[in-house]
């Protein structure tokens, strides 16, 4: 158990090097869950069961209960359904790999699925107390920051489309806790919600059809309520938006994808290099992007982890999310924001972060909101 604790720690705090770690590491897929999966999964199943059939949800001047039995159940099932989940986000990880540079090597992929769910099943412990258990999301958007510092040590795809793999691979994160959650609601007591009902009936009922459809797009439309009739703007009115000179710098290199596995999005990437200083400018434009923001709970959450040699972190302003990371000793860092459908976000490296902040603010949400649409 030592061990577990330990581990956990150093992935929550120390995500980078002990990725590093993780990366180089030989692991049987027996010991990686016997040791690692199963007791973490254990965390929510357990508070699952004791908040929702021993000390209940209370509201309206009353306290309801899941009868014992159908709470043990609807626990054993959420546990077990985990446990297939980290293996088939493997498997999906290990068949994107080639698509984006990486090799489909399935140790690797089977790492990063059994770790960077860490923080949510951590959190997931607040379960035992219900009034409480809202908290999770801060797992949960812990958790998809693992996934998107993890990935590129351990799948290693080009470095031009780590961005790309990692919310391809997150929209597909998204849609296997979909599964398991409708999996898990089917089997446990339906609750009334009143007026408000009728509106999660039918994101409910959209859900089930997209489910039935085997259309990842359509499964994340019916989950934002844009069902699945989200126009991707033109891969040509995107490219306007990447200057000739950025930073002092010269650009080096231009290219935008418009792709449809295993979500649709238009991607822009720009490179601008000059003795020995480089700015990389991606604008990404996808309805996942929203997805993962509404399903995360990042709008309104906030993160923000200090270290020795700089900092990393979330917070929300307005109706955008910013994430901004630094390291005073290498000059290096990263500022993004996502609005609505859109990510953008600029790296850098030698420059200063003042010019990172510019470069993304300067790409206003006027003009990415007017940007035209593929018909």
């Amino acid at each position: 158990m030592q061990k577990i604790i330990e581990r956990a720690k150093n992935l929550l705090l120390k995500p980078a090097e002990t990725w590093d770690s993780i990366a180089s590491e030989k692991t049987e897929l027996a010991a990686l869950y016997r040791n690692w999966v199963m007791p973490l999964v254990a965390i929510g199943a357990i508070a699952q069961f004791i908040g929702t059939s021993l000390i209940g949800v209370r509201g309206f001047g009353a306290t309801y209960r899941v009868p014992i039995v159908s709470g043990l159940v609807s626990a054993i099932v959420a546990f077990a359904l985990s446990l297939v989940m980290v293996w088939a986000f493997a498997k999906i990880l290990e068949w994107l790999a080639p698509k984006f540079g990486a090799k489909a090597d399935f140790g690797q992929a089977l790492k990063l699925s059994a770790y960077f769910p860490t923080a949510a099943w951590i959190f997931a412990g607040f379960q035992v107390l219900p009034a409480l258990a809202a908290l999770g999301l801060i797992g949960f958007i812990w958790s998809i920051y693992l996934l998107f510092v993890g990935l590129p040590k351990l799948m290693k795809p080009d470095e031009n489309k780590a961005t790309t793999y990692t919310l391809a691979s997150m929209g597909c994160a998204i849609v296997l806790a979909l599964v398991l959650g409708l999996v898990s609601a089917a089997i446990s007591p339906k609750p009334h919600f009143g007026p408000f009902g009728k509106t999660m009936s039918d994101r409910h009922n959209a859900m089930d059809q997209a489910a039935e459809s085997d259309d990842l797009n359509a499964l994340i439309g019916a989950m934002t309520g844009a069902g699945g009739k989200t126009k991707l703007v033109e891969p040509d009115a995107i490219e306007k938006l990447a200057p000739g000179k950025l930073a002092g710098l010269p650009r080096t290199s231009l290219k935008v994808e418009n792709l449809s596995f295993p979500v649709k999005m238009v991607k822009l990437t720009a490179r601008y290099n000059k003795g020995g200083k480089s700015v990389n400018l991606e604008i990404t434009h996808s309805p996942a992007i929203k997805a993962i923001l509404a399903m995360s709970g990042v709008i309104g959450s906030s993160m923000d982890v200090k270290t020795e040699s700089g900092y990393k972190k979330i917070n929300k302003k307005g109706n955008d999310t910013q994430i901004e990371e630094w390291e005073k000793d290498a000059q290096s860092g990263m500022v993004g924001r996502a609005h609505n459908e859109f990510l953008v976000e600029a790296r850098g490296h030698g420059v200063d972060l003042k010019q990172l902040r510019k470069t993304v603010k300067d790409i206003s949400n006027r003009k990415l909101d007017r940007l035209p649409r593929q018909k």
